[in-house]
């Protein structure tokens, strides 16, 4: 129930934006800032420089913060979205002491091919591995969320060597909690699609093959090792709570698991439990540095 409201919730919104408003006065919706003025407003919070490296070929926009030398959070935002959704965690000083960060737009979304809708999981979580396998870390720890999720699972299925934690955060990771509601297709049809805000049409478009995809997905569940963080809300509305099943019964038995469930919280926690997020992150870090001293040779993502 929670998750069809999700998607009813959705679809109201986006068939309100298309009868009302056309992308002429949509730009505040496409999720994303300038450049330089993220740029600055990390600096500003934390005295740190942070830089922003635009779309190459076969690589995402994305931006990156703090000493090259400490582990490495890959940030993964939801849909629709962009880098920005991660800007309290690029300003948070307390992270910044332990992490260096790195987070993307992915294919679609802000500075990374923006309109054009990729609904793969896994193209979507190989863009940003080809992104950073070649910045510099000792480890590497995967924070996504909502639809983030599903993609840094997929990530720790294709590339495990450069996967050394995961932290679901309000994560869309089982099919059967993923209903296919009848108004995405004509949602996209072209008359209707071409009235949408561009964040809006990718993110409709994505989520069109998304229970497919998790289907597809399922079996790669089994082959995760490294250790896992199941943060949720027991009052998302959004992501339904469910998908804490799924995780428990897909991850091999002796792959950590830990489990935060806030009690009375939503899908927001992302921004309204910073407190949270940061707690989490560390003791992730800390799972990951316990599990893999006896595998130390993991950590360098070689």
């Amino acid at each position: 129930m929670a998750v069809k409201k999700r998607h009813v919730l959705v679809g109201i919104l986006l068939f309100c934006f298309a009868a009302c408003v056309g992308i002429g006065k949509m730009e505040f919706l496409k999720f994303r800032d300038d450049p330089a003025r993220m740029e600055a407003r990390i600096f500003d919070k934390t005295r740190k420089k942070a830089h922003f490296q635009a779309m190459e070929p076969g690589k995402l926009a994305y931006v990156r913060v703090g000493d090259t030398a400490l582990p490495m959070l890959v940030l993964v935002h939801g849909s629709p979205g962009s880098l920005t959704a991660f800007m309290p965690f690029m300003q948070d000083t307390a992270l910044l002491r332990h992490f260096q960060m790195v987070a993307v737009d992915r294919l679609g979304f802000g500075y990374s091919d923006f309109g054009t809708a990729e609904g793969s999981l896994e193209k979507q979580a190989g863009a940003i591995l080809n992104t950073v396998a070649d910045l510099s870390a000792p480890y590497r720890l995967w924070i996504g969320h909502s639809l983030g999720g599903p993609i840094i699972a997929e990530a720790a299925i294709l590339q495990p060597n450069l996967v050394q934690g995961l932290m679901l955060v309000g994560g869309s990771v089982d099919p059967a909690q993923e209903p296919r509601e009848w108004w995405h297709g004509p949602l996209n049809w072209p008359i209707i699609r071409s009235l949408l805000p561009p964040a809006f049409r990718v993110s409709n478009q994505e989520i069109m093959p998304l229970y497919d995809e998790l289907v597809q997905q399922v079996p790669g569940w089994k082959t995760i090792r490294c250790p896992v963080e199941f943060v949720h809300g027991t009052a998302d509305f959004l992501v339904s709570i469910d998908n804490l099943y799924f995780v428990q019964e897909e991850l091999p038995p002796d792959t950590p698991l830990s489990i935060d469930t806030l009690s009375g919280a939503d899908h927001f926690i992302l921004w309204t439990r910073m407190d949270v997020m940061r707690r989490d992150a560390l003791h992730l870090n800390d799972m990951a540095r316990a599990f893999y001293g006896l595998h130390a040779d993991e950590l360098s993502g070689e």
